[in-house]
């Protein structure tokens, strides 16, 4: 009875040990890639090599419908999932650009101070790489007075930013040739920018009436579609 006893128990031991490695070696085999978590706003995310959402915005920062976009739909779906966007912004919409004595000369819808103001956005979106901060800056800035300058100052000042690099930025050679850059983009667009703001999401210029209505709800249907998991979109 002692032996049976004795078999019993070395039996079970070893079963326990056999499963106890049988777990610890399937977990240290698991890719780390197959399932990752971005501790933001609950979201899990899978395939994470590319798991983050395209989007280009086209505006002006003079542009009431702009203005909109960016506080109604932009700034709220970027602050759910800032982990899950990269945001490419380009401030100059229906702008034209010439060359005058080696140097640029713009005229923009909303006149010279909507040009001034898109500089003062471009010079700020190089000079932030953090996504939420970025937008959250741009946004204070298309949300505030109609005189971009006064908001620049205001929303550098709310947001710690340096306002005379941005200003001399703004002033300077270097906002002429990102400004430029951006009615290079803006202009590549086919068939050419209709209406601003204009917005892509992956590269796609599709459903603007959607986009611009329900941001929010095109990027979970993208997220779907790219096999992100986002909690954000199914509450």
């Amino acid at each position: 009875m002692l032996v049976t006893k004795c078999l019993r128990i070395r039996i079970v031991v070893f079963l326990l040990l056999f499963t106890f490695f049988f777990i610890s070696f399937f977990y240290i085999l698991k890719s780390p890639t197959e399932v990752d978590h971005f501790h933001n706003s609950g979201v899990v995310v899978t395939n994470v090599g590319s798991a983050y959402l395209q989007i280009t915005v086209y505006y002006e920062c003079l542009c009431p419908d702009s203005r909109s976009f960016f506080v109604q739909q932009l700034l709220p779906s970027v602050e759910k999932v800032p982990n899950l966007l990269k945001i490419d912004y380009v401030p100059y919409g229906k702008a034209e650009t010439e060359m005058n004595n080696d140097s640029y000369e713009f005229s923009c819808q909303h006149g010279p101070q909507e040009c001034l103001g898109n500089k003062i956005h471009s010079c700020v979106i190089k000079r932030i790489s953090n996504e939420l901060t970025r937008t959250r800056v741009l946004t204070c800035m298309i949300g505030g007075k109609f005189n971009p300058e006064e908001s620049g100052r205001k929303c550098s000042r709310d947001y710690n930013l340096d306002w005379n690099t941005i200003s001399q930025c703004a002033e300077g050679k270097e906002g002429n040739e990102l400004l430029k850059l951006n009615g290079d983009k803006t202009n590549a667009l086919s068939p050419e920018v209709s209406f601003i703001p204009t917005i892509l999401l992956n590269n796609e210029r599709n459903n603007q009436a959607a986009i611009l209505k329900d941001l929010w709800k095109q990027i979970c249907l993208k997220f779907k579609q790219m096999s992100i998991i986002s909690e954000q979109c199914t509450s």
